[in-house]
């Protein structure tokens, strides 16, 4: 019963930690997941019950795992059944792992103690065990009554006599039975206190971690990944990888046109790794506002300086994490140039970054997109004139008059060699190319395509249990990486996180016409509270593409559709103020190619799921069956040979205790064996008795008489045989 209690509390555990790392599982499926667990378990058990009346018990447990291992072999094909898969595989661990546990004390005091430490951890540290499911409650249970049945043997250590586990299994029943008051007792203190103290030990905990494996040159977080992502299953985590701080609001604050209420929405931030301050997308960008006769209370409805200090924490990289559209990175007042150093970022790094924030769903913008101007090239004095007067920024703080030049000259050169880069399609077939054509057919002008290609790309559906391209060794940092995962998400799985989409829209741009590049870091977004730091965990990570449109520059686009667009946040600044800057009519958005199948007919699926057990089941019993004739058959053979070849010896010694075990059975009664043979004699037919005198005789004296001329004679042994055959035939009847 122990082991079984195990078994569910460590399958109700790791259910829990799953729950907590994937917010995109099925808790309801998952919470079945303990169930499950346990009734392979039993069933090993009882394979393993079976078994070991022929073989030792711990050759019997390795056969009591074959069935099982068959039947998880059986479901590797089908998907809806990975959840019992997993469970199979646990089960039999657990079967393999706690058959030593369970014979030590200590060791299953240790197990049991270590089950404690972990269920509290997860209560006060992650909030665990809040969804007031049926397996939850049940493992609290469990750890109860395991708790108490191992405490006594800590408590009482020379006692002899221990409270069997039954005991404590009735207690735990029937307090769960027990109703409980309607007001619950206040437990906050000791809430917070164990908040407290699971936090400095994750702390503690954390920072060991960290610096042991800076030391061996290893990376501490997967959060914040390159481009050499390559689009397969992923792991959501907590980890904390950056902390932001900044005095502006973390929201903004408009009033809905049709209710006339005010309403706030939550800033979104963008954090681009190996990037860095892009003063050539600023120097365009300036431009572009310039070309289009932007002036200061225009700008301001759609663009914003904006200023955050960045601390890197659980993070090793070489990158400068900033936001994208970052114009100024500083260290110590220092100037930071480029997205990569060359020296190693991590713990305690510390930078000040300052952006331009852009709404880039407001219908000015938009509409300065569409319109297709180019930048207006200006000279270093008026362009500094221009970005006091727009947002009092003092760009000669930010770029000398050289490297001014170099910008504009970097503008240049990305204007004329963009295409080279930026619009490579190798590895892509006539698949996509006609998706492309499809998809951005009747757009006139380069960013409606793209909205074209971001809202038909959000159809697919976003999971993290995804596969990548055709070819493993696909990944983003090459367009022919791109192209193979896109191919097999488009038109193939049809589902999939940020690296697909990304990819995916990255070369539906570039067949488009369009220069397109993924951009990686994180995206965060802002709580509706006022704080001192934002926190940003490792599963803020995500991958995004942008899009060169002439004059602006890089425009970024979200096609995941796990996240807002930016239409969701937009700023709802002022729409009366500019007639022309509506959005074009919405163009019919072509299906994606990977459609959801039907739903079944009540009919069908019985028909379906039983036809599945079947086959499912059927190699699960028949190997059960086939390992039970093997273990009969072989036992027998085993028996038989070890009979003829033996010596004449030996053969009357088995024929004497097989004789014994046959007038046992056959008698029916429960003989204590004092080692006299006399005691068997009755128990045998009146007509056997004086020939079983004799073969008893014959046995005392091979086991207690010294010499080589002791041997049983050849009518001794086949006396003995037939008396055996005769016992046997008997009790077959």
């Amino acid at each position: 019963m122990a082991g079984h209690l195990l078994a569910f509390s460590f399958a109700a555990l790791f259910s829990e930690i799953y729950l907590l790392y994937n917010e995109d599982a099925d808790h309801a499926l998952i919470s079945l997941f303990p169930f499950l667990v346990t009734g392979i378990f039993l069933m090993c058990c009882i394979l393993e019950n079976i078994f070991s009346r022929f073989v030792s018990g711990a050759v019997s447990i390795v056969f009591s795992i074959i069935p099982s291992l068959v039947l998880a072999f059986m479901l590797r094909r089908f998907n809806v059944l990975l959840v019992l898969q997993s469970a199979i595989i646990m089960a039999v661990l657990l079967r393999l792992c706690l058959s030593p546990i369970l014979r030590k004390w200590q060791l299953l005091i240790t197990v049991i103690l270590l089950l404690d430490i972990a269920a509290l951890y997860l209560f006060f540290s992650e909030d665990a065990f809040s969804n007031h499911f049926l397996s939850e409650k049940l493992f609290c249970i469990s750890l109860v009554i395991l708790t108490l049945y191992s405490g006594q043997a800590v408590l009482f250590p020379k006692e002899r006599s221990l409270f069997p586990i039954h005991f404590f299994l009735c207690v735990g029943i029937l307090a769960s039975l027990i109703s409980m008051k309607k007001t619950p007792i206040d437990w906050s203190f000791a809430v917070r206190l164990g908040q407290k103290i699971a936090e400095g030990i994750e702390t503690a905990a954390d920072n060991t971690s960290y610096y042991f494996s800076s030391a061996f040159g290893s990376t501490y977080s997967t959060g914040y990944s390159s481009l050499s992502a390559n689009g397969g299953k992923i792991e959501r985590s907590d980890r904390l990888q950056i902390i932001l701080e900044t005095d502006e609001m973390p929201y903004r604050t408009y009033q809905d046109e049709e209710t006339g209420e005010f309403e706030n929405v939550r800033k979104t931030l963008y954090l681009s790794g190996g990037i860095g301050s892009d003063t050539t997308q600023f120097v365009s960008f300036l431009g572009f506002l310039n070309q289009n006769g932007i002036d200061k209370d225009t700008a301001a409805l759609f663009t914003q300086p904006s200023a955050v200090d960045i601390e890197y924490v659980y993070l090793d990289t070489h990158d400068e994490i900033a936001p994208r559209s970052a114009f100024l990175l500083t260290r110590w007042d220092q100037k930071i140039t480029g997205g990569v150093s060359t020296s190693l970022h991590n713990k305690g790094y510390r930078i000040s970054a300052q952006y331009l924030d852009i709404d880039y769903a407001s219908p000015y913008l938009t509409h300065l997109l569409r319109s297709g101007k180019g930048a207006s090239a200006l000279n270093y004095e008026d362009a500094c004139a221009y970005a006091k007067d727009l947002w009092d920024i003092e760009l000669s703080e930010v770029l000398s008059a050289d490297e001014y030049e170099k910008a504009l000259a970097g503008q240049a050169k990305t204007g004329s060699d963009i295409r080279k880069e930026y619009l490579d399609i190798t590895g892509t077939d006539n698949r996509l190319l006609s998706l492309a054509d499809e998809i951005t057919s009747g757009c006139s002008s380069d960013y409606d395509k793209c909205k074209q290609i971001e809202s038909f790309l959000r159809q697919y559906a976003y999971t993290t249990d995804s596969e990548g391209g055709y070819d493993e060794s696909s990944d983003m940092s090459s367009s022919k990486g791109m192209a193979d995962i896109s191919e097999r998400f488009l038109f193939d799985t049809g589902k999939g996180y940020c690296v697909h989409f990304t990819s995916s829209m990255v070369m539906l741009l570039r067949l488009s016409g369009i220069p397109a590049r993924a951009v990686t870091g994180y995206r965060y977004a802002f709580p509706f509270e006022k704080n001192d730091e934002y926190r940003i965990n490792a599963k803020c990570a995500h991958a995004w593409p942008e899009a060169y449109i002439n004059g602006a520059g890089w425009i970024p686009f979200e096609p995941t559709p796990a996240y807002y667009t930016q239409a969701d946040s937009s700023w709802h600044k002022a729409p009366a103020l500019l007639e022309k800057a509506e959005e074009s009519p919405v163009k019919d958005v072509p299906k994606a190619y990977v459609q959801p199948q039907n739903e079944p007919s009540p009919e069908d699926s019985f028909a379906q799921n039983s036809l599945l057990a079947l086959k499912v089941l059927w190699p699960f019993i028949l190997s059960a069956i086939l390992l039970v004739v093997l273990l009969i058959a072989g036992t027998r053979l085993l028996k038989y040979l070890r009979y003829k070849y033996a010596s004449p010896t030996r053969q009357l010694l088995f024929d004497v205790e097989q004789i014994k075990k046959s007038l046992v059975k056959s008698s029916g009664l429960q003989i204590y064996d004092r080692g006299h043979l006399s005691d068997y004699v009755p128990l045998a037919p009146d007509d056997m008795q004086s020939d079983l005198t004799d073969i008893f005789g014959t046995c005392y004296r091979l086991m207690y008489s010294a010499g080589k001329d002791n041997a049983p004679t050849p009518a001794e042994n086949a006396l003995a045989r037939s008396i055996r055959e005769k016992l046997e035939k008997n009790k077959s009847h």
